[in-house]
């Protein structure tokens, strides 16, 4: 990359169409490269490689931005545009997201050569399940107690620290763009291959610790 390269302003090693390299031979190289798309030449436009979340400005991931026009200033700024992409929301680069799907979240995890002295360590996803239940204001008397179906989407890894985040996520269907109408949410994990609670004993849970508050 380099500046004026879109997927990766602040990178080194990128010569534009028609520029020229450092006439006394000081083009600098990229410092990391994907050993399958490798540079041969300083014009070679090859996607940017790293293990870094990628900026929301500039390249792939800004095209997924919704349109960000007078409509969408007047009416919903600062929330996103409604016709964004929500591949937008997915910062890990191309190679690094999942073809399909989600994480199971307990698949192992095998990084190579990010460690010195250490080319291999093996390890393996915690192998949680993840819960949530919201109590969201209806229209009725009584609010509505829902699950929200949880997904593993990311895993981010920390190799110098020897640790890694699972992330979840859930969506449910509410009335207002802050969610004014949710009153409580209540987050449990369950071992994966253990017992399924009834969604009526986190309801329960939940009402002897506001009673207990």
């Amino acid at each position: 990359g380099r500046e004026g390269f879109a997927d990766n302003e602040k990178g080194i090693g990128f010569v534009p169409e028609g520029g020229q390299p450092d006439p006394r031979g000081a083009t600098p190289l990229p410092r990391v490269e994907n050993p399958r798309q490798a540079m041969r030449t300083p014009w070679d436009p090859a996607a940017p490689a790293g293990f870094w979340p990628l900026p929301p400005a500039g390249g792939a991931r800004q095209a997924l931005f919704g349109t960000a026009d007078e409509w969408w200033a007047a009416n919903t700024f600062p929330e996103d545009p409604l016709d964004t992409n929500s591949a937008f929301y997915n910062l890990a680069p191309a190679d690094q997201q999942p073809r399909e799907g989600f994480f199971e979240g307990d698949e192992p995890v095998v990084p190579f050569n990010l460690l010195p002295g250490q080319a291999r360590v093996e390890s393996r996803l915690p192998g949680r399940r993840v819960r949530c239940f919201a109590t969201v204001k209806q229209a009725g008397p009584a609010p509505d107690w829902r699950e929200v179906e949880m997904v593993a989407e990311t895993v981010w890894l920390f190799p110098d620290k020897k640790r890694g985040l699972l992330i979840f996520r859930g969506r449910t269907e509410v009335g207002s763009l802050v969610a004014r109408e949710v009153e409580t949410l209540v987050l449990a994990h369950e071992l994966m291959g253990g017992e399924v609670r009834p969604p009526e004993a986190y309801r329960a849970a939940m009402k002897r610790r506001l009673d207990d508050s």
